[in-house]
C-alpha cells in the first residue's frame, strides 16, 4: 500500500452513462514526464500506457515520484530492481506517478541557477 506521501492525486469525475444516470469513478491525474501534459488515468497506470501528445511512456522511472538523479540507481526507493534507461516503459512494482514535470523543474533550476550567477557575479 502507498503511503500518503506517495499516492497519486485522487479526484473523482462525473460520468453519464447513457441513462442519465450519474456514476461516480476514481481517477488520477498524471502528467507526462516529457511534454508536461496533464492525463487523467481511470485506476492506474498501467504499463502499456502512453502520452497522447507526445506518445512517451508513461510507466517509466522519469514519471515516478521516486525517480531522482541525486540517488543510488536514480531511485529513492531502496527496494527497487535496476532500470537501465529511464525513459522507457519498465515493469517496477514500486512506480507512483509523479504530479511534477521536467519542464517545471528545469524552469526552476533556471531561475535559482540565474540568482546563483548573480549573487556570485565578478565586480569590475
Amino acid at each position: 500500500m502507498l503511503s500518503a506521501q506517495i499516492r497519486p492525486q485522487k479526484h473523482a469525475s462525473i460520468e453519464e452513462p447513457g441513462k442519465g444516470e450519474l456514476v461516480r469513478k476514481a481517477a488520477y491525474d498524471v502528467n507526462c514526464w516529457k511534454c508536461g501534459r496533464e492525463i487523467e488515468i481511470e485506476e492506474r497506470v498501467g504499463f502499456r500506457e502512453h502520452c497522447p501528445g507526445c506518445d512517451r511512456a508513461l510507466h517509466a522511472c522519469a514519471n515516478c515520484r521516486f525517480y531522482d538523479p541525486a540517488y543510488n540507481n536514480q531511485c529513492r526507493e531502496t527496494q527497487a530492481e535496476r532500470v537501465v534507461d529511464k525513459e522507457r516503459p519498465n515493469f517496477c512494482e514500486f512506480f507512483a506517478p509523479s504530479s511534477a514535470t521536467k519542464a517545471k523543474i528545469s524552469s526552476h533550476e533556471a531561475g535559482m541557477r540565474a540568482k546563483l550567477d548573480e549573487l556570485f557575479k565578478k565586480k569590475p
